[in-house]
This record gives C-alpha cells, sequence and structure tokens, in this order.
C-alpha cells in the first residue's frame, strides 16, 4: 500500500514538474500581459501546486514510515537531510508562487494581501530557511554546504513577501516586480529541483565534489543575476520606500 502511495505520488510530482518546467519558458519570452502569457503562466501556476503537493504527500508518507521503524535524523542524517530539503524547496515555492499569481489581483495596492495567511507563510519562509540551516550545521550531513548555500533564499523570499504587503516598497508598478520576481524564483525552485533528482542518478552526492554541488546551486546562481537584469528591463525605476 504504502509503494503504491509513494509510487503514485511520485509519478504525480515528475509529470507536475515536467510540464511546469516546459511552461515555465512561455511566459517568460512571450508578450507580457498577452493570451499566451496568461494561459501558460495559469499552467505554470497550477503545475507547481500539483508538483508541491505530491511533494508534500512523499515527504509526509516517507516521515512517517522512517519514524515507525525507529529510524531518526541521527540514523540516517542524509535519508532525512534529504527530506529536508525537499520540504524546504516545496514550500518556498508554493509560498513565492502564491505570492506570484496574488500580487495580480492586488495591483493597485499590495497591502491588500497584508492578511494572516499571506503574512504567516512569508514567515513560514523564514522559518525554513532557518530549519534547513540549523538541521545542516547540527547534522552534517554530506551535502551540509548545499543546504547552508540554498538556506538564505527563505529568508529572502520571506522578508521580499512581508516588505511588499506592509507597504514598504513604493513606486509605479511595484506590483510587477514582485510578480517577476516571484515567478522567475519559482522558475529557479523547479530548476533546482529538475537537477537535484535528475542529476542523483548520475551523480554520487556522497563524494561531496563541486560536480555534485552544482546541480543544487546552479540555478541560483544563473536566476537571480538573470531575475535582476529582467525586473530591471520592464521596470527600471522602482524604488525602495525611505524611512
Amino acid at each position: 500500500m504504502i509503494d503504491a502511495v509513494l509510487g503514485g505520488a511520485r509519478w504525480v510530482h515528475i509529470v507536475a514538474g515536467g510540464i511546469g518546467l516546459l511552461m515555465f519558458w512561455i511566459p517568460v519570452f512571450s508578450k507580457k500581459g498577452g493570451s499566451a502569457h496568461r494561459r501558460f503562466g495559469q499552467g505554470f501556476k497550477w503545475s507547481a501546486y500539483v508538483s508541491v503537493g505530491a511533494a508534500g504527500a512523499i515527504i509526509a508518507v516517507r516521515w512517517i514510515e522512517a519514524t515507525t521503524l525507529g529510524i531518526t535524523p541521527r540514523d540516517d542524517v542524509d535519508q532525512y537531510g534529504f527530506l529536508v530539503f525537499l520540504g524546504y524547496l516545496a514550500f518556498v515555492t508554493l509560498v513565492i508562487v502564491r505570492h506570484g499569481v496574488g500580487v495580480l489581483d492586488h495591483k493597485a495596492d499590495l497591502t491588500g494581501m497584508d492578511r494572516p495567511l499571506d503574512r504567516g507563510l512569508a514567515w513560514g519562509s523564514i522559518a525554513a530557511s532557518l530549519a534547513l540551516l540549523g538541521y545542516a550545521l547540527y547534522y552534517q550531513p554530506a551535502m551540509r554546504w548545499a543546504l547552508i548555500g540554498l538556506s538564505p533564499v527563505g529568508v529572502i523570499v520571506g522578508k521580499g513577501i512581508v516588505d511588499a504587503i506592509s507597504g514598504r516598497l513604493e513606486g509605479r508598478g511595484t506590483w510587477l516586480t514582485e510578480h517577476l520576481g516571484a515567478m522567475l524564483g519559482a522558475g529557479i525552485a523547479f530548476h533546482t529541483a529538475f537537477g537535484v533528482f535528475g542529476s542523483a542518478r548520475l551523480i554520487d552526492f556522497e563524494s561531496g565534489s563541486l560536480l555534485s554541488i552544482a546541480p543544487w546551486i546552479l540555478p541560483t546562481l544563473v536566476g537571480v543575476p538573470a531575475s535582476a537584469l529582467l525586473t530591471r528591463k520592464y521596470l527600471p525605476k522602482r524604488k525602495a520606500a525611505s524611512g
């Protein structure tokens, strides 16, 4: 029964993630606000939600299975570390996709998103970063440096959302920079997952070599500057509120 649930969730996760990965690039290169941008953007959103939901199911089943067998993080540091990372990536992806879509309904005033759920998810993203960092430092898994390197992402995402919905950012079209930044961030998460899980069959993560770390951090190293450049292209005059 457990194997059937895991197998089904895994295939849903892979298929939805693959579809989302393909759909991500169409809104990036299509005319912003055009029919293709909106249609495939919606497709990417739902692919992300389904993929994240399936990942959550996999994590829950694996975690329950391990604890039922009496296996603790100390007994299998790397396996639990992989689950922690998967949970972190899935949760942060959920947060940024939800924010990126949500700002479209609050273009005139992003403080309309200052609701308990939105604020809670933002702070949850920060907490997830701290949890990932704490696991890496305390348990010292083989890929601890990759986990440490990715841990600030959740803090950056969470703080950015809190600043946006609190009205600390101003300027014409702030919603646009929030939308672009969030959706590009989701793309980074998708490519990170693809790189890590796709290469896991080919690369020995136990080695801790530079090659084994690359799939974990390369999408972020490439995606963050690309996101900044694209945002600057569409809205060069955005500024943070003073005071």
